[in-house]
């Protein structure tokens, strides 16, 4: 858990996606460059087994192609432009891999990182420790997922830090789930916590993330929320949100 004498953080929530296309190398270069205290994206395996970032299972919404990211091989989906659907100035913009994400700003912000499915025999999970040991990464990750992500997590690589997503609907019940699979965060969902929640997991050593804190418009809403004891809130807007939880006084 971090210091408890610290402002809540702010997570570029798939990198600063209200302005680039999300979860792609510009999008967490440019959360990285405004000083983001994390950044936040999503994993699947493809079908030749690379990591790749996306949030949703297929390639459809984000890009010009069509399928299952477990159906295509990383050769098909690098070829794909991930940049148009936000808009023309993003054109031929790539998907990217976990590999790629480490290269390029390891070292630089945590990583928060979205487990979708744990793979073959934990694959996903396994890799994703690999590759961050490579690089000496380890400190900076932690693996966010629901049950069956936590439970390969916890069984494969005790050592990687785990923050609950299981459970979301209800707060009381993720942080049942977080102290179950030993997990140092949880991840609240807006607006399915209370107060007591909060408190317990703190009580627990465990740090509460939000999901999410975001208007395009003003950043009073992830303020208020950060007021209520949450250590660190995610949005798509950090270029908005950043200056105004800097203002926000250290804790105690």
């Amino acid at each position: 858990m971090d210091s408890p004498k610290s402002r809540p953080r702010v997570v570029a929530h798939r990198g600063l996606s209200g302005v680039c296309p999300e979860n792609t190398l510009p999008a967490f270069a440019a959360a990285v460059a405004l000083g983001a205290d994390e950044i936040e994206f999503d994993l699947w395996a493809s079908r030749d087994g690379e990591l790749v970032v996306c949030h949703d299972a297929q390639v459809d919404r984000t890009s010009n192609g069509h399928g299952l990211i477990r159906d295509l091989t990383w050769s098909e989906i690098r070829a794909l432009d991930a940049g148009s659907w936000h808009s023309p100035d993003w054109a031929g913009v790539p998907f990217c891999r976990l590999d790629d994400v480490l290269e390029h700003v390891g070292g630089r912000v945590v990583m928060n990182i979205h487990v979708k499915e744990p793979g073959a025999d934990g694959l996903v999970v396994r890799r994703t420790r690999e590759l961050a040991a490579e690089r000496g990464l380890l400190d900076d990750i932690y693996l966010a997922g629901e049950k069956d992500v936590l439970e390969w997590a916890a069984k494969i690589v005790p050592d990687v830090a785990r923050c609950c997503l299981e459970g979301y609907v209800n707060g009381a019940r993720m942080v049942d789930c977080a102290l179950e699979y030993g997990c140092t965060r949880v991840q609240f969902w807006n607006p399915h916590l209370t107060p007591v929640d909060i408190e317990r997991a703190h009580a627990n050593r465990i740090a509460c993330n939000l999901f999410f804190g975001d208007r395009p418009d003003t950043p009073d809403e992830a303020v208020r929320l950060c007021r209520t004891g949450i250590d660190a809130v995610l949005t798509n807007w950090a270029n908005i949100v950043l200056p105004a939880i800097r203002r926000l006084p250290v804790s105690e």
